[in-house]
């Protein structure tokens, strides 16, 4: 083709048709910025293809991270629920004008349970991590791609709030744990050892740190019991948006 152009060029410079070979030469280019034009279309088609296949990976595997995450939620909102009912009891129990040193004791011989699980701590954001470190988030529109900042956001404050807490918790039980019996396995059913130590024990010092174990789990579990409801629904929101974006890509 190119040796075909050069030939022409060739003969109208021999026959001394100049004007011909200058019309004939900005044809010439025109066809070529055409044909560059051409390639550079073809060239856009081919990117966004790419970037259409990508960014629908990457609405896959968000949903798949996110629907574990929604799973697991819903699993911790139930026994979040039930400890945030029972210490929320027990803390109005204990701060009734009512209360007796007996009645704590009995809450904390019988009741109180020390244990907590109320917090879903780790959460499947592989691919968000993914999607910021190659800027590939760039494919999401606004909407999406700052609902993923805002959820990621609040993972991270929500982990780091409830891993203070708990050791604020964690450090006044250990306290209390070096002075006074924990909750037996089976309630009710006491070694001779646990009696003892029962009825053994100072009711106004016994009093003054059970109290302030009972607050610290109940902070500790109505953050938790909070957290997990507003990530949980932040979860949901964004499931609902990427499976639509997802049903799109079948029209």
């Amino acid at each position: 083709m190119i040796k075909f152009f050069r030939h022409i060029r060739k003969s109208l410079l021999m026959e001394n048709k100049t004007s011909k070979y200058f019309k004939y030469a900005i044809g010439e280019i025109i066809l070529v910025v055409i044909g560059i034009l051409i390639a550079l279309q073809i060239n856009n088609w081919n990117d966004l293809a790419i970037q259409k296949n990508q960014k629908r990976t990457y609405i896959e595997s968000l949903i798949g991270n996110l629907e574990q995450d929604s799973i697991s939620l819903d699993r911790f909102l139930v026994k979040s629920k039930n400890e945030y009912d029972k210490t929320m009891n027990h803390i109005t129990r204990i701060y009734s004008p009512m209360v007796t040193a007996d009645s704590l004791i009995n809450i904390a011989r019988y009741e109180f349970n020390q244990s907590t699980y109320v917090f879903a701590s780790t959460f499947h954001n592989e691919t968000f991590k993914t999607l910021v470190a190659s800027g590939e988030i760039e494919l999401f529109d606004s909407e999406v791609s700052n609902g993923l900042m805002q959820l990621n956001s609040l993972q991270e404050q929500a982990i780091l709030n409830i891993e203070t807490h708990n050791e604020n918790y964690i450090r006044q039980l250990t306290k209390y744990g070096e002075k006074y019996p924990m909750l037996p396995a089976v309630p009710k059913i006491e070694s001779p050892v646990q009696k003892m130590l029962w009825e053994s024990i100072n009711k106004k010092e016994f009093s003054s740190l059970f109290m302030s174990v009972v607050a610290l789990k109940a902070v500790l579990v109505a953050n938790g019991k909070s957290y997990n409801e507003e990530i949980k629904n932040r979860t949901s929101l964004l499931l609902r948006k990427l499976r639509k974006q997802k049903a799109q890509y079948r029209d």
